[in-house]
Parts: structure tokens; sequence; C-alpha cells
């Protein structure tokens, strides 16, 4: 009986041991040149990256770090230097394999060798072959208009180009369908040729927004890949290759009702995904395009939006440029002057901020810098509306301001701040004389840009 007993209790043993060593797995190292140094290994969930594990390499630059088998996705090793600019990076892949990584020279990447890791393999061949393929394509186009009237040339030429250009895509075709380094590689290549098609291949387009539009953006692989806020940016600013102003608007939109489309049923996620593209397009300039996600989004049935999301995106339909920005009571010294309509000025700049905000610190600074000089040549005031709820604070941030100031202590309360639905600081705002809305400006530097292209002296 006590030997039953005794066999079943190292049988629980050997059985919780087994079942936690599938549930996590190792990334060994021996990095020379790394000793003693701080390393992590960062993995990425949407938007966000997080830390999945972190150690101290020895003194022999020896290292152990573990993730989980539930990760499937790209990652950084990182190791930590004395200051941010001498961190050191690796694109890893993870993909339940216990593997080694071996790193002789860290400034020679024909150094870096990997075992028992089909993943990591298979992604730094595809990434050599992608490289050393395009370098050879690049020579080839460049030849191709050269040998316009040489017929037998210029078939090969053609003929050689197809093949460098199927080459990659080709060994893709042959991975396992639960290889990651296959999804990962292609969405890189992508994300890679993006520049380049936009500078010297235009005749790609096409078929990057075909591959853009066929993308899942709920796939785990994606939203684990550290790729995707790239995917994103890179694909709208190659849309502006088109160049006349309603063609790229037309392209954005179509190419954004497709990804929103694909987040259907996480709805979640489409918001944050949704709010992330928002921004990019504002911040490129395209307004139109911004506006239409906006709407696509508060028109949207199957998405239950949260107040935040409303607000933000109702921040855009009802302070968007050419709009007539809500009046203001302002609470100021100046007795004089009760409201914004009241300023007699042909620039406006109303800017929402605080104390407490750094950011809106380093704005100041900024505004400080260009004041006088709007001041003077386009005849532009400031109006800061501070969102403080404490008034000694408030009184030491302004005491040097030369602008208008106005504060009612009621924080992100203050009715301006309902008005124009603001959920950040600093948050600017350029207006005419009559208020109407010029320019949503993401910087006092992007306001003398304007002015410099568009200010009346």
């Amino acid at each position: 009986m006590m030997i039953a007993i005794r066999q079943l209790f190292f049988f629980l043993v050997l059985s919780n041991f087994i079942g936690y060593a599938q549930m996590n797995y190792t990334v060994k190292g021996n990095f020379p040149q790394v000793k003693n140094k701080q390393i992590e290994l960062i993995g990425f969930e949407v938007l966000k990256d997080t830390i999945i594990s972190k150690t101290k390499s020895d003194h022999l630059g020896n290292f152990e770090l573990s993730y989980s088998k539930k990760y499937v996705g790209g990652a950084l090793l990182k190791v930590k230097g004395e200051s941010v600019q001498e961190d050191i990076t690796l694109v890893v892949l993870l993909n339940k394999e216990n593997f080694v990584i071996n790193w002789l020279d860290l400034a020679d990447y024909k150094t870096l060798h990997f075992e028992n890791s089909l993943e990591n393999d298979t992604f730094f061949k595809g990434m050599t072959l992608y490289q050393e393929s395009e370098s050879i394509l690049a020579g080839l186009k460049y030849l191709k208009p050269l040998y316009k009237k040489q017929g037998n040339e210029l078939k090969w030429l053609e003929k050689e180009i197809k093949v460098k250009e199927s080459m990659l895509p080709s060994m893709l075709s042959k991975l396992a369908e639960t290889n990651y380094a296959g999804y990962y590689l292609k969405i890189r290549k992508l994300v890679a040729d993006m520049p380049v098609t936009a500078s010297s291949y235009s005749e790609r387009i096409p078929d990057t927004e075909k591959q853009f539009k066929t993308i899942n953006f709920k796939d785990e692989r994606l939203l684990k890949s550290g790729l995707l806020t790239q995917l994103i940016e890179g694909y709208y600013q190659l849309m502006e290759s088109y160049g006349d102003t309603e063609i790229v608007t037309e392209h954005c939109n179509s190419a954004t009702d497709a990804l929103l489309k694909s987040l259907n049923g996480n709805n979640v996620l489409k918001q944050e995904i949704a709010i992330f593209l928002f921004k990019v397009l504002e911040k490129r300039s395209l307004f139109k395009s911004a506006e239409h996600v906006a709407l696509y989004m508060l028109n949207d049935n199957s998405c239950s939006l949260d107040d935040r999301s409303i607000g933000f995106y109702e921040q855009y339909r009802k302070m968007a440029v050419g709009n007539q920005a809500p009046e203001i009571k302002l609470v100021s010294d100046n007795k004089e002057i009760k409201t914004l309509s009241s300023i007699k000025a042909d620039y406006k700049l109303v800017v929402f901020g605080s104390s407490w905000c750094n950011k809106c610190k380093e704005e100041v600074v900024e505004l400080k810098n260009q004041y006088k000089d709007w001041k003077e040549n386009y005849n532009l005031e400031i109006v800061f509306i501070a969102l403080d709820s404490e008034k000694e604070a408030y009184d030491a941030f302004i005491s040097d301001f030369a602008w208008i100031s106005s504060c009612d202590f009621k924080g992100w309360k203050t009715q301006a701040a309902v008005d124009y639905f603001i959920f950040a600081t600093p948050t600017l705002y350029l207006l005419d004389s009559n208020d109407k809305i010029l320019l949503k400006p993401f910087s006092g530097a992007q306001v003398n840009s304007w002015l410099i292209g568009n200010g009346k002296k």
C-alpha cells in the first residue's frame, strides 16, 4: 500500500512538472560581448508592448529567458545599455520552441546563429533572401529602360525580374500553416516594400492595395507581430503617392472600410485601432479621411462605442476645419475681455492645457518663443484655457504668460473643455477673426508653418 502511494505521489509530481514545461518555453543565449547586462524579452499586444521576461547575463554573457506557450508572435530581445541610444535590440519569433541564440560579434549579423529554432532560421533566411533579391531587382529595373529597343536583352531582363520578385513568395508558399515566420515575413515584406513602391515602383501600388484589403486585422498573428503600427502608417503614407487630394481620399477611405470591416465582432479592438488610425490620418493632414473614420464609427450600429470614443469622434465632427468654434466665456484677470468672440485679432490660437501636464510645459516654451512674432506679424492672439483645479499651481504656471489665460478651476468639467470635446492636453485650435476653425495643429511649430504659408500679414 505504501509503495502504491509513493508511486502515485511521484507520478503526480512528474505530471505537474511536464505540464509546467509544456506551458513555458526558454530562450537561452550567449553574447560574449554582453556581460552582466540587463536583458529583456519584449512582446507585443495590438498597439502596446509588454515585458514578457527579464534577466541579467552572467560574467560570460550567458542568459536565460522564458515565455508562455500562449504567446505566438514577434518579440524584441533587448540588451539594456547605459542609455536608450546604447540599447541593442534583436527581433526574434516565438512559437513553442526552446532555442538558443549565439551571437559572437554584436556588430556582425553573420556571427548570429540559432539552435533548435525553425521559426528564427526561416525568418533570417527569408530576410536575407528578400534583401539580396531587392538589391538585384533595383539594378535590373534600372537597366530595363536602357534596353527598350533590344528585344532579346529586354526579354531576358523581364524574365529575371519576375524570377527575383517571386523568390520570397515562392519560399513562403512552401512553409507549413503552423509556421509563424511565413506569416510574419509576408507582413514585414509588405511594410518594407511600401517606401520603395512610393519612390520607385508606382506600378506596385494596386497590388499593395489588394494585399492590404485582404488582411484580417483581428488575426492574433498580426496583433502580436509588432508590425501593426508600421503597416497602417506606411500604407496611408503610400496612398498619398496618388497626389490628387480627391483620389487620395477615395483610396484611403476604401482601405479604411476594409480594415474596419475586418474588425467586426471585436468592439474593443475595433475602437482601439480606429482611434489609432484616426490619429494617423489627422497627423498626416488627411482630414477628409479622418472624418470618414469618425463618421464610420459613429454610424456603426454593430459597434457600441464607449463615452470616450463617442466624444473623441464628435470632437472631429463638430470641431472639424471649417466649422464655427463654440463660444468660450473667459474667467481671467482681464475684465474687459469676457468671451472668445470679443477678442479682436486676425487669428486666435486656443490652447487647452494645465500646470500638471508636462507636455503642456514643453509646448508653452514654443509658444513663448513664437508669440511676439505672431502678434506683430500676423495679429495673432493666444487664449490659454487651463484645466487646473488648484489656484496656487495655476497662478505659478501662468505668472509669465504674455497672452490671455482663463481658468474656472473645474478641471476636465470646464465648460469650454466639454464644448470642445477635450480629452487630452495640450490640444490646440487655430481660428480666424470670426472664430472659424482653420487648423487643429499638433504643436506651435505646426502653427508657425501654417502662418508662413497661409497667414495674412
